[in-house]
Order: structure tokens, then sequence, then C-alpha cells
């Protein structure tokens, strides 16, 4: 078993190793102090998860507990206990619990030093360097497990964003083989707001795809055949919208207002008809023109 120890940086960010290209993850986490039967369950089921789809069998192992951390800073106005302060009320040691996991057959064990930096990254953004950086296909979790800001990422949420990322394709069986749309859509949601406002194209392919070649297809600058912007709004088909309306709701609106402005919610085109152009909309051999008083 390999025991890698990480230590995220001021932010809250970790340099997360990647074991294989080929080779996806099955994952579980948490501090399983105490390794009573239901950490043992979850973490037996990672390993068999693991053998069946020919992965690696992973957990990552928070030290110190994050009830201690928080108990801690919360005790000591703010400060975060340092590395000498003593987790007294552990029931295991991180030795013991690693001891015990080998004993299971688990690939890889992932030491995190727990910071509240750490425990303030969004859960979508945590899992979305799993799924990139350590090839995650399943996470395993208890049923009262929860993680990122605010613990918001419970087993309901992580559930409905598994949910939200598969596709409705007929083909996808229920281990989930549309796993490269999953993986994309997952990444995807790990990227900040700033980050999509701030970095370039180049920048962001590289931090979400670093372990794939990448293919960039340069589009041609002819006017007629590169990418552009295009909208079909026209001032012929707003007015044919408002010849649908009818001549007397045009002309209340023209009373009321003293002109129509219709805007495009796709470019932002502006187009405005006065009751001249309305009257025009409503001339013709069937059609009557608003009456004389909404063109006052």
């Amino acid at each position: 078993m390999d025991i890698t120890h990480l230590t995220p940086d001021a932010e809250g960010s970790i340099e997360w190793p990647s074991f294989s290209n080929d080779k996806k993850a099955v994952v579980t986490l948490g501090a399983f102090d105490g390794m009573h039967l239901g950490h043992q369950a979850v973490i037996k089921r990672v390993v068999e998860l693991a053998h069946q789809h020919d992965a690696f069998s992973v957990v990552i192992l928070f030290d110190p507990r994050p009830a201690f951390v928080h108990g801690w800073v919360i005790s000591h106005h703010g400060e975060e206990p340092a590395v000498q302060n003593v987790d007294a009320e552990a029931l295991t040691s991180v030795d013991d619990r690693l001891h015990r996991m080998e004993q299971f057959g688990v690939d890889h064990v992932l030491v995190v030093h727990y910071t509240l930096a750490f425990a303030a990254m969004s859960y979508i953004f945590f899992l979305g360097r799993l799924t990139g950086k350590l090839g995650m296909r399943t996470l395993v979790l208890g049923q009262d497990a929860a993680m990122g800001k605010g613990r918001e990422g419970d087993v309901k949420h992580i559930a409905n964003l598994a949910a939200a990322t598969e596709s409705e394709s007929a083909e996808q069986d229920a281990q989930g083989l549309n796993e490269d749309y999953n993986r994309i859509a997952t990444l995807a949601a790990s990227l900040t707001k700033e980050e999509l406002l701030t970095l370039d194209v180049e920048t962001v392919l590289r931090r979400l795809f670093w372990e794939e070649k990448l293919l960039r297809f340069v589009p041609e600058h002819d006017e007629q055949q590169g990418p552009r912007f295009a909208c079909t709004c026209s001032r012929e088909r707003v007015a044919a919208m408002l010849v649908s309306l009818g001549a007397d709701e045009v002309e209340s609106v023209i009373a009321e207002r003293g002109s129509i402005e219709v805007g495009c919610d796709f470019c932002g085109q502006q187009y405005e008809f006065d009751a001249i152009d309305a009257a025009q909309l409503f001339t013709g051999a069937d059609k009557q023109p608003p009456s004389s008083s909404s063109m006052q």
C-alpha cells in the first residue's frame, strides 16, 4: 500500500498525485477514527469495486480529525492547531488506521493535513479535482458523510450532482458507461467564476485536461466561413410579430406609450415603431391602420 502525505496551500488547494492515465480510481474519504464497522464496510466496498472495475482503491484520510480542528479553532479564538497539538480525543492513531487499511487491501492512502482553508473549498470544486487528478470513477461514502464549505456536500447533494451530469442515453448502464461526459462536466464545474473571467483559453484547457493530448483547431478568418456572431432577429420579423397581435392591441399600446419598443433578448438589438410605422403595418387590402386618435 502506497502512502502519500499532502498539505494544502494557504488557499486550501492540493497538488493531487496522478496514478495512471489508463486506470481509474474508486475513492472514499474521511477521518476513519476508531475504524468501527461502518468505516470497515465503506473501505471494503471501495476495494471490492476497485477489483470489479480494474481500478485503484484510494482512501483519503484526514489528519488531524476535522472535528478536532474545528473544535480547537472555536476554543482558541480562531487559531488553528499546530502540529505539536495532540488530539487527545482520537480513538485510534493514524498508524493504526493505516495498518487496518493495508489489511483490507487498499492500494493508495492520501493523508491530507486538514486545515480551515481546505475545509472552505466548494465540494463541487473538490470532486472536480478528484475526478481530474486521481481519475476517480466512483466515490463511496457513508450515509452521514458531508464535505466542502459549510458541509454542503452531503450524500444527497453529491447524488444530485452525479445525476445532473449523467447522460440520458439508453446505452448507459448502471455502471455509468458515459464516464467521459461525466468527467468533463465535473471538471468544468470545478472552475471558479474568477477563473472563467480572467484566464485565457490555453490556461483553462491546460488546467482541466493536463493529462490529455489536446488538439485545437484554429478557426478560419474568412468572413463567409469563419466563426462569427449572428442573430436571426430583424425589423421585418418584429413587424410580423406586431401584425399577429392585431390592430386593436397595437393601437392601445401606441395610445398609452406613444411608440412600441421591442428588444431582442439574444443580441440586444432594439426596434422602435412609432404611430406612423404602426399604421403602415396594417395598411393593406384587408387591414385597417390604427385610428387617428392614436396618431396624435
